[in-house]
């Protein structure tokens, strides 16, 4: 019989597929926004991803990068807020729905948003090289499949 503990070890919870991506995309989010520092954007917060990263290019709403987000309205709004302060986006009122907020990237917004595709691109070949080729087109393969599965109706945005 199993010790009632034995779920709660450390070893037991490297293992749940929850904590490898959690782990996986904070080693990542470090590595990235290290190199977005380096490379003269030293103010973004490593919060900022969260939100950015779900903000189309031609704007979003505040409600729906709360959805994709898994927030509330408030808490973007409080987010987008605080981007908006660093010069990043700004928020606007939206002309089709004058209730609505829209959050649009900023001319220095645009910029940090292809400084962290570049380095994102960066990483993901040093990756590719430390695991290699295959291992590494059968990880991203076997994800997209696992996103149809658990985001099925596209919920954090595509």
């Amino acid at each position: 019989m199993d010790h009632p503990n034995q779920q709660l070890s450390r070893e037991s919870r490297e293992a749940n597929l929850y904590r490898m991506l959690l782990r996986s995309m904070q080693g990542m989010n470090r590595t990235v926004m290290a190199r977005i520092a380096a490379r003269g954007f030293r103010d973004v917060s490593a919060a900022y991803p969260r939100l950015l990263a779900n903000l189309d290019t031609d704007g979003t709403r505040i409600s729906t990068l709360a959805e994709r987000m898994g927030v509330t309205r408030q808490a973007a709004g409080r987010l987008a807020i605080e981007i908006e302060a660093k010069g990043y986006v700004d928020r606007l009122v939206d002309p089709d729905d004058a209730r609505a907020t829209l959050v649009v990237y900023t001319p220095r917004g645009l910029g940090l948003l292809r400084t962290a595709i570049s380095v994102i691109g960066e990483v993901e070949l040093e990756y590719e090289a430390a695991m290699g080729r295959a291992d590494y087109r059968r990880l991203k393969d076997g994800l997209r499949d696992f996103i149809a599965i658990a985001d099925p109706d596209g919920g954090f945005g595509r």
